[in-house]
């Protein structure tokens, strides 16, 4: 189920018709989602709010940075995980389970590209 929720954000499909890059879910009892876009200049969109649990964080690059270096920080936790996106990677999916609180996503290379994510 998540690989067709990706399927369809990344074409613009369900994500469009909910008003952009904007938190998705897919069916009912399937793992929410967030779908957030890298654009030449920020990450759309800049903060979301998710409820607390596990959750599936889609990224697309639409930057024209080649390698991105994505960087999912706990605003007062330090540091989750780092993943990369090269040789032009378009895409990436990756699962977490976030409790309470405030969260950075990041670009490593260009720290104002952020979207805030608060869990409650």
């Amino acid at each position: 189920m998540v690989s067709l929720l990706l399927l369809v954000c990344a074409t613009g499909g369900l994500c469009q018709q909910m008003g952009g890059a904007s938190a998705a879910q897919g069916v009912s009892g399937a793992t929410p989602s967030i779908f957030i876009r890298i654009l030449p200049e920020r990450m759309e969109p800049n903060s979301i709010s998710v409820k607390p649990g596990r959750l599936v964080i889609i990224v697309q690059n639409r930057s024209t940075a080649p390698n991105i270096k994505l960087q999912l920080d706990q605003v007062n936790g330090g540091h989750i995980k780092t993943v990369p996106m090269v040789g032009g990677q378009r895409h990436s999916l990756e699962t977490y389970t976030l409790p309470v609180g405030d969260y950075v996503l990041s670009e490593a290379n260009h720290r104002e590209w952020q979207c805030k994510i608060s869990v409650k």
